[in-house]
């Protein structure tokens, strides 16, 4: 992805000077236990900027499908055998992009105030002169804030940026700059650069052929389950149900599999290739068997928030929860075909045998969960279509 000029002073500070002190001083034993403490507070700081940044998009119509895509994107990522820094691409870029918010909304906290006591002052005695000066006062202040966020924003965007606003600097470069053309096309270039760079048309083609190659693999056996489900005192309806049931106990084994093979080859036709995925399950039986019980058992706990609607402005929250468990059951997955691609000879028989039958010995727990989902979901039966182990990783669907 292409770089921001917007830099996380965080890690400015942590490698940048450690970096310069560790060749004064020499390799000092001091030196290591301080940068390893600044690199995972630093890599933490950007995971959790990019799991907001996700369950944020898995609240946005069709930007759900570039959260889903994303978590396949890292999961081919693991399969193809990139290293640990490169799995989770564009978390640097998160942890700035949070970073800025944050600080820009920090500062918006007395332009609030104003605001608030502005409109108090009109509610207690509407058109008085202290009700005018407020608004006079909110007004004032939200222009400044403008100003001084651009400014910070123009300076770098960094923490000491929105901390100290600079004013020498600010009289002698702010109001020549502002009034120069260049300095709005640099703007420009920067705000397309940080968009860009998030990839978000390309994740979200990769979630949607993810999800419609899902879709069409449940499609049958959820049709036939819902069948089942509807009338336990007709025959042939029940006899349908198992069918179904059993169709989904087998796209169940190898569907999470299909989709990181469809994210790595980059073709929708992927989904449905069945003999390359049986061929790694071949060469790692008991990987494929850990990749299947971390996808179901993660999935399971989700289905409790589907109980009941909750509220749009909480809806933020369960998607939160869902990709916070969603990401770890793909990289699993992918782990999975990474062992599964090696080039190695098949394992012995009885092993495979072994690992394929707890494989099937798990799904059913999924699928009870599935049912009384189901029962209990203000979803009702569409619970069985939109699984959201393998679809867009969001509760909710009709709000």
């Amino acid at each position: 992805m292409a770089s921001s000029n917007i830099s996380l002073p965080l890690e400015d500070i942590a490698f940048s000077e450690a970096d310069q002190g560790s060749k004064e001083r020499g390799k000092s034993w001091l030196s290591l236990p301080w940068r390893s403490i600044a690199y995972v507070t630093v890599c933490v700081w950007q995971i959790t900027c990019l799991l907001v940044l996700l369950a944020v998009a898995a609240t946005i119509p069709i930007i759900q499908w570039a959260s889903l895509g994303y978590l396949l994107e890292a999961a081919s990522r693991v399969a193809n055998g990139r290293s640990w820094r490169e799995i989770l691409p564009g978390r640097e870029r998160a942890g700035r992009i949070i970073l800025v918010l944050l600080c820009l909304t920090i500062t918006w906290l007395p332009v609030w105030l104003a605001t608030q006591y502005s409109y108090q002052a009109e509610l207690i005695e509407p058109g008085s002169r202290i009700a005018s000066r407020w608004r006079i006062a909110a007004g004032t202040a939200a222009i400044l804030w403008m100003i001084y966020g651009l400014w910070a924003i123009i300076r770098g965007g960094r923490i000491r940026d929105f901390l100290w606003p600079a004013p020498i600097r600010f009289l002698r470069e702010f109001i020549p700059r502002i009034l120069r053309r260049s300095t709005w096309h640099d703007l420009e270039d920067r705000l397309w650069s940080v968009t860009a760079g998030l990839q978000v048309p390309r994740l979200a083609w990769l979630g949607f052929r993810a999800w419609l190659g899902a879709l069409i693999w449940l499609a049958v056996p959820a049709t036939m389950m819902v069948i089942g489900m509807q009338s336990y005192q007709q025959p042939g309806r029940v006899v349908i149900g198992v069918i179904g049931f059993i169709a989904m106990w087998w796209v169940l084994l190898h569907l999470p599999f299909l989709q990181v093979q469809m994210a790595q080859e980059n073709r929708l036709r992927s989904m449905f290739r069945l003999s390359t995925v049986r061929q790694s399950f071949r060469k790692a039986p008991w990987a494929f068997f850990f990749g299947s019980l971390v996808t179901l058992a993660l999935a399971l706990p989700l289905y409790l928030l589907r109980i009941e609607v909750i509220p749009k402005e909480l809806m933020f929250l369960p998607c939160l929860a869902f990709v916070l468990l969603t990401l770890p059951a793909k990289l699993c997955v992918g782990w999975a075909m990474y062992r599964g691609q090696q080039d190695k000879p098949n394992r012995w028989l009885l092993n495979r045998y072994a690992a394929w039958f707890l494989q099937l010995a798990i799904v059913p727990v999924y699928m009870l969960f599935l049912y009384l989902g189901s029962i209990s979901s203000w979803d009702g039966p569409l619970v069985v279509f939109l699984q959201h182990a393998f679809l867009t990783p969001v509760p909710f669907v009709g709000q």
